[in-house]
């Protein structure tokens, strides 16, 4: 997994794992991060995050590739990495390794390399890690949340945001 930011020179990549590393900074914030709860709200974004990751690689592969002969290939910033944190809900945990491991293997896939598009291969792989995801919330979260651990919860000190 990369450590500093690969170069990308494909726009449709650099917005895919763009968006993965602000999901995955909602998750390791959010008020579910915490607790032993992956609370109620917190489900519903998570699973509108990758209903929008879908509808973006919908988006992408109806598109054609374009014909960028000036401008490619090009250098694309990516966004500041977001880095993995351990946070007190394994849930929350798992589904930031997932989001972790989908960006980066979008920043590490073939399609980094044309200027626009999806390869099939890449396309097929995101699919199935978004899949993979869906049915953890749905067939794991659902069946195990909240968990009650009362002799191990909390392991840390609460992260407040300071009054000013």
């Amino acid at each position: 997994m990369p450590t500093e930011v690969p170069i990308c020179y494909n726009m449709n990549i650099a917005g895919f794992a763009n968006r993965i590393n602000r999901f995955m900074q909602e998750l390791i914030h959010s008020q579910s991060a915490n607790t032993n709860d992956y609370n109620a709200h917190d489900v519903t974004r998570t699973q509108e995050y990758l209903s929008a990751l879908s509808s973006f690689i919908d988006w992408v592969v109806g598109q054609p590739v374009l014909d960028l002969p000036k401008t490619t290939p090009q250098e694309i910033e990516i966004g500041e990495m977001t880095e993995l944190q351990q946070v007190q809900n394994e849930m929350i945990t798992d589904m930031v390794y997932y989001f972790q491991t989908l960006r980066d293997e979008a920043l590490m896939a073939q399609s980094v390399r044309q200027s626009t598009g999806f390869m099939q291969q890449d396309e097929q792989r995101f699919r199935s890690v978004i899949t993979a995801m869906t049915q953890y919330i749905e067939n794991y979260v659902a069946a195990h949340n909240p968990m009650d651990m009362p002799e191990s919860s909390p392991t840390e000190e609460m992260p407040t945001k300071k009054k000013k």
